[in-house]
């Protein structure tokens, strides 16, 4: 049986189990028949990306769909159904889709249209007045703050870079280098996707453009996740084409695999095509994951989480199956700096997979725990190389920070651990007793968290502010807790030259700040006025919110 006729027969398969919304199933034999059909420029290509986009759509993936969808419109533009596919993709990440849905009605027939194809056009045109009428909203939509350009952290940190400079050493900690450096890759990324033309090859679309946008956007993301900001209505067209042009030049592996079909892929593509062939295609396909995950974890976190562990998972395979191997062959993805972003990108994601799963099991605060002490040691155990130069900013985002952001996370595991003492068997004084530790712990870890981060880093006084007030919650004296309030007011100034217009503040962590400075203010008030002294435990004022 050729590659067609296999390819057929699992579209039949999957067109089944779609039938029966059996989604998963349905995802799992258009794959394999995407693998089956040898023929890149095949219209039945661009048929079985589509319907593997249906799927994504109908779980939630809208990454996913997204991608395919891109894909089959270049293979066929004139596929109307891919060009619906990819517009209810956008419409799903809140991204303007207006411009789509218009080309899925131009692509149906003008005169003589089936009943099915009526239908299609009405549903594209509800789809397109839909998209006009959010359009505004779309817009905004995943970028920090848009009325406050030229005023973003990267602007306020690229207009300090003399400054820094001059400084020398003593500002090598400052977050400015951090986000400085982040925006730095993650800009170059956007360029170069920007810069991707579609072309037509011999009667078929093609892509002409450079293969390290991938490589820029990830690590941009990595370096500070907080430097993401879509500039521009079409910036997910632009990512898919500089995506789907990188999948094709770097003979990347089909990212939809699970992580052991894609180990078992790699390790025969090397053995059969060398490094040369393995090396960028891994790159491609790991990045890839990268952008998914973190696309994701807004609409579909789980989803995030799975891309993300998938990702861990197979370069936790790399590093130990090729531990011989140079950097130089297998690729800079094993690093350990590369590795250590992406576990901290997933732990974040994995809390608000928590959070959003509830006590369903799927997720646990054990396993956050875990993730957190595995970074810690991972930091810890593998200090900085010296035998090459570092930007400063480099060393904050994959040393500094990932250790800041673990401890917290385990201020975070002992804060939901005291909540869930309440409901576990045995006597209230017990339980209180338990409950106590556990929100003592949870303070020190925040704050221990709060004072890695450098005190110009709105996490500085963010996780600060967390572990005071959980200091005060377990029976503190006001002499312990004052200097974190100090602490907390003299960063605000140096936190606000950088951060101000970050997308944190928009959301209002600069309540938190003011919240901090009343506290403080109101109990230097009442020590002065002799209401109470500096060994009085006081629990914080709801009145201060």
């Amino acid at each position: 049986m050729s590659g067609k006729e296999i390819a057929l027969r699992l579209k039949d398969e999957g067109n089944a189990l779609f039938a029966k919304k059996d989604f998963r199933a349905a995802e799992a034999k258009y794959t394999e028949a995407i693998r089956a059909l040898a023929d890149p420029d095949s219209n039945q290509l661009a048929v079985l990306y589509t319907n593997r986009a249906a799927c994504s759509l109908n779980l939630k993936k809208y990454t996913e769909a997204a991608d395919d969808a891109a894909r089959a419109t270049q293979i066929d533009p004139s596929y109307s159904k891919a060009w619906a596919r990819f517009a209810s993709a956008l419409d799903g990440i809140s991204r303007p889709s207006a411009d789509h849905w218009q080309r899925a009605l131009s692509t149906l027939p003008i005169e003589n249209l089936t009943a099915a194809e009526m239908k299609q056009k009405e549903q594209y045109e509800a789809g397109l007045e839909a998209a006009k009428k959010r359009a505004p909203h779309s817009e905004s939509s995943f970028i920090h703050v848009p009325n406050a350009q030229g005023k973003l952290p990267w602007d306020r940190a690229l207009a300090m870079e003399a400054e820094l400079r001059a400084a020398g050493p003593s500002m090598y900690a400052s977050s400015a280098w951090v986000i400085k450096g982040a925006y730095s890759d993650f800009s170059d990324g956007v360029k170069t996707m920007k810069s991707v033309k579609r072309i037509k090859i011999h009667g078929q679309v093609g892509l002409a453009g450079t293969t390290n946008g991938l490589q820029d956007l990830t690590n941009g993301i990595l370096r500070d996740s907080r430097v993401f900001h879509m500039d521009s209505a079409d910036w997910i067209q632009c990512y898919n084409d500089q995506f789907n042009l990188e999948a094709t030049k770097r003979d990347a592996f089909e990212v939809n695999l699970d992580a052991a079909e894609l180990i078992q892929e790699a390790l025969k593509r090397q053995r059969e095509r060398g490094w040369d062939n393995v090396r960028p295609a891994l790159s491609v396909t790991i990045r890839a994951l990268i952008m998914r995950g973190f696309f994701d974890h807004i609409q579909n976190v789980e989803h995030s989480e799975k891309n993300l562990a998938k990702a861990i998972e197979i370069l936790d395979w790399g590093r130990k199956a090729w531990k011989d191997i140079p950097v130089s062959e297998k690729g800079s993805i094993f690093e350990d700096t590369f590795v250590r972003g992406v576990r901290n990108l997933h732990l974040d994601v994995y809390m608000q997979a928590w959070q959003a799963a509830g006590t369903d099991g799927k997720y646990t605060l054990a396993a956050l725990l875990e993730e957190a002490d595995e970074i810690i040691r991972d930091v810890d155990l593998n200090p900085l190389p010296l035998d090459r130069e570092y930007d400063p900013g480099f060393v904050s985002s994959f040393y500094i920070y990932p250790k800041a952001r673990a401890l917290a996370m385990k201020g975070f595991y002992h804060k939901q651990s005291a909540r869930s003492v309440i409901a576990d068997d045995g006597s209230e004084e017990v339980k209180i007793k338990a409950m106590k530790e556990h929100i003592r712990k949870a303070a020190l870890y925040y704050l221990k968290a709060g004072s890695t981060y450098p005190d110009d880093d709105e996490n500085h006084a963010w996780f600060l502010f967390c572990g005071v007030e959980l200091l005060m919650r377990c029976g503190t004296p006001v002499k312990e807790v004052l200097p974190f309030f100090a602490r907390i007011r003299l960063a605000v100034p140096k936190i606000s030259r950088i951060w101000e217009h970050s997308s944190s503040a928009a959301e209002g962590v600069g309540k938190a700040f003011q919240r901090a400075q009343w506290m403080e203010e109101d109990i230097l008030k009442a020590i002065a006025e002799g209401r109470f002294t500096l060994e009085d435990k006081l629990m914080p004022d709801e009145n201060w919110s």
